[in-house]
């Protein structure tokens, strides 16, 4: 008897081809040949860690079994696992994987005969190895949220859809990808734990559609995270006085001091006082500098190294934050009011100017390119005066003897210009309109009131409510 072994394609199922023929008796041999024939699908049943694969025994022809077999894992999407080596001998007909590690498997069988070797069956049902399993392999202490903690899933169904939830099988949805199972025997994922989760031990569920469930623990330990930081001037001075910085927690009680915190270019010169904590907030008195009144951000930056008893959380979580800018809340005040005089000072006459310089750069667009000046006589009180689109209206002048009893006059078109960084508005007055025979010469300086209109800003929106009092023969 002659053996031909004729192979074939995984997971092929060719027929087993068996030929013979006869000779007469007279002195003529008999023939036969076959192929190894194709096993059917292995069955397999799971003992913890251990897989034992089954399968049918086959004849190579009648009477002659097959005197060993190849078993095979593979991975749900075709990759070779593993050869086992140890089912080859005496025809056996199961056989033991021992150690599977957890995941969905696929097993084949290949029967063997002396040196030859069959096709590999067809693949067993998928073999899902232990429990599912879900393991976080990015940080466990999450101390930034929102963040995508990364992991691998295993033991699930291919095919199967995967919702992952806080806390519990039923609680807050969390986003994440891929959405299905796809490979085996693990798989890569990707979950975002959202704002809002509060400090402490934490669980990530992942369910499958294919009922199986498995969870992995994680610890929230986020510090207060910085919302605000605003800088002020309080007392209206001009000078920068206070910053607030507020955090999106409860602080614990604080004993840090001055020292975690670092004040840079503080406007005017500036240094940090004292530090104050209450609720969500850190309150930062600045003790104001000697330079020039500064009411604008400039380069003035606040950072906070993290303290052990500094800015922190109820569970201890410590804060900080780099060299940030803060959002200026302070408002430009008006410093100085001069003015030029025609031929008489204390006359308003055409040509003669006043100038008011801020604390801080106005936004150009909140200042107008002319303006209509209004002298109004009050009667028996001081008269009074309007920038129109620069002062409130009717600002006490301090002196009544600008203008004769009741009398109003005007200077419309009076140019108006920005000099000294955008910081100085000096108004030129235009041509006198109304009783302009009846203006008269303060003879004494005088309190002018000026506050400024309700329309300047600076740049960052802040108006103007500081009065400047000055004593001074206006024009």
């Amino acid at each position: 008897m002659a053996l031909l072994v004729v192979g074939a394609p995984w997971l092929a199922s060719p027929a087993a081809v068996q030929a013979a023929f006869d000779a007469s008796a007279a002195g003529h041999s008999r023939a036969a040949a076959a192929a190894v024939p194709t096993t059917a699908a292995p069955a397999t049943t799971i003992a913890g860690q251990d897989v034992t694969v089954s399968w049918a025994s086959v004849q190579i022809v009648p009477g002659v079994s097959a005197d060993r077999y190849t078993v095979r894992r593979f991975t749900t999407g075709g990759a070779l696992l593993t050869t086992l080596t140890n089912c080859a001998s005496e025809g056996a007909t199961s056989c033991v994987d021992a150690g599977v590690p957890n995941g969905s498997y696929l097993y084949t069988v290949a029967a063997g005969y002396s040196s030859w070797t069959g096709a590999q069956s067809p693949v067993s049902g998928e073999t899902i190895v232990g429990g599912p399993t879900f393991t976080i392999t990015s940080a466990t202490t999450l101390t930034a949220l929102p963040v995508n903690v990364t992991g691998t899933v295993a033991g699930f169904t291919v095919g199967a859809t995967l919702t992952f939830r806080l806390d519990s099988p039923t609680g807050p949805v969390l986003a994440s990808s891929p959405a299905t199972v796809s490979s085996t025997p693990t798989q890569a994922v990707t979950v975002t734990v959202s704002n809002g989760t509060t400090d402490g031990a934490h669980s990530i569920f992942v369910i499958g559609s294919d009922g199986r469930q498995a969870s992995a623990a994680f610890t929230a330990a986020v510090p207060p995270r910085l919302q605000t930081l605003v800088m002020s001037d309080i007392d209206g001075n001009g000078r920068v006085d206070r910053v607030v910085a507020t955090f999106d927690e409860a602080l614990a009680a604080y004993s840090a001091g001055t020292a975690p915190w670092t004040l840079a270019n503080v406007p005017s010169g500036g240094t940090l006082a004292s530090v104050a904590v209450g609720g969500s907030q850190a309150t930062l008195s600045i003790t104001e500098g000697t330079g020039a009144a500064d009411t604008s951000v400039g380069s003035f930056t606040v950072a906070l190294a993290a303290s052990a008893t500094g800015i922190r959380d109820a569970a201890g979580n410590r804060s900080s934050f780099a060299a940030t800018a803060p959002t200026d809340a302070a408002r430009p005040v008006p410093m100085t009011i001069t003015d030029t005089d025609g031929t008489t000072n204390g006359l308003f006459q055409q040509g003669d100017t006043v100038s008011i310089t801020f604390s801080e750069p106005l936004l150009v667009a909140t200042v107008p390119t002319t303006s209509t000046v209004t002298l109004t006589d009050n009667g028996g009180a001081a008269d009074l005066l309007t920038l129109g689109g620069v002062s409130a209206t009717n600002r006490s002048l301090g002196g009544n003897d600008y203008l004769g009893n009741n009398k109003v006059v005007t200077f419309a078109g009076s140019a108006v210009a920005l000099s000294n960084a955008n910081r100085t508005i000096t108004i030129t007055l235009g041509t006198c309109g109304g009783d302009c025979n009846r203006l008269t010469t303060q003879p004494t300086p005088a309190t002018y009131s000026f506050l400024a209109a309700t329309t300047l800003t600076d740049p960052a929106g802040n108006t103007s409510t500081t009065a400047r009092a000055v004593s001074i023969r206006l024009f």
